[in-house]
């Protein structure tokens, strides 16, 4: 079917269903060769085996300069595929016309593979130009039975030359119909393929574009715990300038030293906000996933909850290489961290753990807490976009649903075990080898 797809005139398209011609060719110079040889030393069939066989030689030999110039010429045969396709099927009719006058004439076995070059016709030329063959093929025959003295003078075999040559009209009509319909055919599924993939794009965008949103939604959630954690080396810093201030001959080394030191813990804090805020770049690399698993654990702790909830990390393993996209799994962790912290706040001796174990084909990150867990009705819902168990104001309902993606688009997968009023583990599998 891939044949019949020269939509538009694609000329590359042309140029396969052209080489694809070359190929049968071979197989029909070298039978017409074979043939005659055969016939000449043991068949004894036809009264012209030899020029049969020069016939053979002629098609081998035209076949590997076209062969030559599809694989040496290539841009010569791209500009000149309409003459090339009209010049194969007009020399493969010539000697097709040949090999029915040796071998019966109007009666040759071979005068039906006229059949095939209208095929042929009708797939690599336009439809006019296949109807003009069908003309050429009905002439060019009629020529040679004149030539050979063999036009036929019975009414029976006047009406088989009738009717073989409307078979080749109506092989090129409802070949050409065919091909027609195939090429609408495949205008529609590739108009609706590059629809689908414009959708794609828009709906990558827009998935980004949520991701950056709950990345916000996420800052803001820790935006108190920032701005204490920014406070204090800015308290500590004001309360040495003003004692430099009233005494500037206090001011020695160790004052600078703890000065700069202040200075270089708000700018950790300013670097791993803006690392986190800025728009998505998921590219893949190897890394340790452990230190993934402590960035998102230090991000979480920006939030005042964790002063009362810490965050315990438990490492099962002894390393933890892994190809990921960084960006993306830092996020999810943060946003399952922050979504634990919120399912503990009315719980009465509340535990946050992330422990990180190994298979022989998967990493597991577990997120478990013993917080007010998830209703069983819920539990099959909680990945799907905008649902929410939340207040209105404290949740888009999107967190989840993005969390899931990005993780799939890791090949991995997410799942949730929970039990109302027990808790819940929320349970990340990376695979080992991707």
């Amino acid at each position: 079917m891939g044949l019949m797809f020269d939509v538009g005139g694609d000329s590359r398209m042309l140029t396969t269903q052209l080489r694809w011609l070359i190929r049968l060719r071979w197989i029909a110079g070298l039978v017409a060769l074979v043939v005659a040889v055969a016939d000449h030393w043991w068949l004894g069939w036809f009264e012209h085996a030899l020029p049969i066989g020069i016939v053979g030689v002629v098609i081998l030999t035209y076949n590997t300069i076209l062969y030559w110039l599809s694989q040496r010429r290539r841009l010569f045969w791209r500009k000149r595929h309409l003459q090339i396709a009209w010049i194969q099927i007009l020399l493969d009719m010539g000697c097709l016309a040949n090999l029915t006058i040796w071998t019966g004439g109007i009666q040759s076995p071979l005068l039906g593979f006229f059949v095939f070059h209208m095929v042929f016709a009708s797939l690599l030329l336009q439809r006019s130009t296949a109807f003009g063959m069908v003309a050429i093929a009905v002439a060019l025959e009629a020529v040679h039975l004149k030539i050979a003295n063999q036009i036929p003078s019975l009414l029976l075999e006047r009406l088989v030359f009738v009717g073989w040559g409307l078979t080749l009209f109506f092989t090129v009509y409802l070949a050409n119909h065919i091909t027609q319909m195939l090429r609408s055919h495949y205008a529609k599924l590739f108009k609706q393929y590059r629809r689908n993939r414009l959708l794609a794009k828009q709906l990558r965008e827009q998935q980004q574009s949520m991701a950056q949103h709950e990345k916000m939604v996420a800052i803001g959630q820790l935006a108190a715990g920032v701005a204490h954690e920014i406070a204090n080396p800015l308290a500590s810093m004001d309360g040495i300038l003003q004692l430099v201030q009233r005494k500037p001959q206090r001011m020695n080394t160790d004052r600078v030293g703890h000065l700069r030191h202040q200075v270089q813990r708000i700018t950790q804090i300013v670097q791993k906000l803006t690392g986190f805020a800025r728009p998505a770049d998921y590219q893949w690399e190897v890394v340790d996933l452990f230190r993934l698993v402590e960035q998102a654990v230090q991000m979480a702790q920006y939030d005042p909850r964790c002063k009362n909830i810490p965050i315990e990390v438990e490492l099962r393993s002894e390393s933890g290489l892994v190809r990921v996209q960084p960006h993306a799994v830092e996020q999810v962790l943060l946003n399952l961290l922050i979504n634990a912290l919120d399912a503990l706040e009315n719980t009465k001796f509340p535990s946050l753990r992330v422990c990180v174990d190994c298979t022989r084909t998967w990493w597991w990150i577990g997120v478990i807490d013993n917080g007010s867990g998830i209703d069983l009705g819920h539990q099959d819902r909680i990945f799907e976009p905008f649902f929410t168990t939340k207040p209105v104001g404290k949740g888009t309902g999107l967190g989840l649903a993005i969390c899931y993606r990005l993780i799939q688009d890791q090949a991995g997968r997410i799942e949730v075990t929970s039990r109302p009023g027990r808790g819940t583990t929320m349970a990340i599998y990376l695979p080992q080898n991707q």
